[in-house]
């Protein structure tokens, strides 16, 4: 079915795996620990992504400027929208920056 390939196919939008993961949540089969580990799993993830040498740079090229993860659909736990929200993927990228300044996250030899 669609909706179990979903979860295993990187081409579906955002938006429709969101729709599929409410579902999970209306049948009462969400992961009641999510929220303690998303935080976790994103660093995780963003850390793998700005280790290549490309990224990692365009990260740098940023400076000291404040990232924040603007948006119109309303992801105030990610993001900001419409000046309101936590900007976890913000801070978490900013927090990896300085890590890489001080050293504590080296690059991979892939761009």
């Amino acid at each position: 079915s669609n909706f179990s390939k979903a979860f295993n196919d990187f081409n579906y939008a955002a938006g429709i795996l969101k729709r599929f993961s409410n579902k999970l949540k209306e049948w009462g089969l969400e992961d009641k620990n999510w929220d303690d580990k998303r935080l976790d799993l994103m660093v995780e993830l963003l850390i793998h992504k700005y280790s290549t040498e490309g990224l990692m740079r365009a990260l740098l090229n940023t400076g000291d400027k404040y990232l924040v993860e603007g948006n119109t659909w309303n992801d105030t736990f990610w993001g900001v929208c419409n000046g309101r929200g936590k900007n976890y993927l913000g801070r978490i990228i900013m927090n990896i920056r300085q890590k890489i300044i001080d050293g504590k996250i080296i690059a991979k030899n892939n761009s």
